[in-house]
């Protein structure tokens, strides 16, 4: 009985802090501009506090331009794939990812799928991941055998994404998309 209420008396850290408010969206490109205004917004999540890049450094953020701000036809462009699939996030580590309630609970992305998974592409502005491959390579009008890496809405089930990650990686449509990059890389590369 004593225990029960030694238990009740110890708090835990997050009740200590109160979630920020969700600021407006303010940048098209988050390592550009916004950055040094301070603050990004998350589409459509409102108990997600909003990324604030004041306590980010530019060199933490990633090198490659972010998905989610992009339109179809800045895909099409050849220097802006070459940037996203050339582009690298050496330091995803020191990135302080966003929480999102997923079932009651408190999840974010493990940079760890960033690291293992070179294909994978953050988007700041969204929160969410997508294969770079297969966002840029796809058949036009093309479903992924998963259906969770696409264009418009990225993948943010941070307590599914082992699993999904896993499925796409040996999807025939991920192959296809992969060798199509190594072609375009190979040939704007004048190889």
């Amino acid at each position: 009985m004593a225990s029960k209420q030694k238990n009740r008396n110890v708090r835990r850290i997050d009740e200590f802090f109160s979630p920020q408010e969700v600021w407006e969206k303010r940048a098209s490109t988050p390592s550009v501009k916004g950055a040094e205004q301070g603050e990004l917004d998350v589409k459509g999540q409102p108990d997600t506090p909003a990324v604030t890049t004041a306590s980010h450094s530019f060199q933490n953020l990633p090198t490659y331009p972010d998905i989610g701000l992009l339109s179809q036809e800045e895909l099409k462009r050849n220097e802006v794939r070459r940037k996203i699939l050339l582009g690298e996030w050496d330091q995803c580590h020191k990135f302080k990812f966003l929480f999102r309630c997923i079932h009651g609970t408190k999840r974010k992305l493990s940079q760890m799928y960033l690291v293992n998974y070179n294909w994978l592409r953050y988007s700041i502005s969204k929160d969410s991941v997508c294969c770079a491959n297969c966002v840029l390579f796809e058949k036009e009008g093309g479903v992924h055998q998963t259906g969770t890496f696409c264009f418009t809405q990225g993948f943010t089930d941070w307590s599914n994404i082992g699993r999904i990650v896993q499925q796409h990686s040996q999807s025939g449509t991920h192959f296809d998309a992969l060798a199509k990059g190594e072609n375009f890389l190979s040939v704007t590369n004048g190889a």
